[in-house]
């Protein structure tokens, strides 16, 4: 367990939020106390995304290797629930808002993590400050247009 797979661990649920948060606060009713809900959520979030390390230990030779077809449905499915904590709107809407923000959280991921990390600089993973930076601005150029 690195810092850089921590970080690639619990920058799918960060993106993901954020990205949700981009089509949910125009929509939909913030509840009471929204904000230490959402605070609580993500914090929430991102233990269920670093707990992939105890439990399947490996990225290469990952332990549980069927469990490991769902972690990546389980933590969507987290965000939706929480989407649900924080804002007044149906499940419809919830799932509805969800997929394009899974979609939206895509594009940061193929353009940031598979083409940029991995084919054109793949020594970027090696300065753990500058792929935060680059995957902070990569979701700025991408969610805020």
């Amino acid at each position: 367990m690195t810092p850089v797979l921590i970080f690639e661990e619990l920058r799918f649920p960060l993106e993901l939020f954020a990205a949700m948060l981009i089509f949910l606060v125009p929509f939909a009713e913030k509840k009471p106390r929204f904000l230490q809900r959402i605070s609580l959520c993500m914090a929430l979030c991102c233990l269920l995304a670093i707990s992939y390390f105890p439990i399947f230990q490996s990225k290469d030779a990952p332990r549980f290797p069927n469990l490991l077809a769902f972690w990546y449905v389980l933590i969507p499915f987290a965000v939706l629930c929480c989407a649900k904590v924080c804002f007044d709107t149906g499940w419809c809407n919830v799932l509805f808002l969800l997929i394009l923000a899974f979609a939206t959280q895509n594009i940061v991921y193929v353009v940031l993590h598979e083409t940029i990390a991995r084919a054109l600089f793949p020594s970027l993973r090696e300065h753990l400050v500058l792929y935060i930076l680059s995957a902070a601005l990569c979701c700025l150029l991408v969610y805020l247009p």
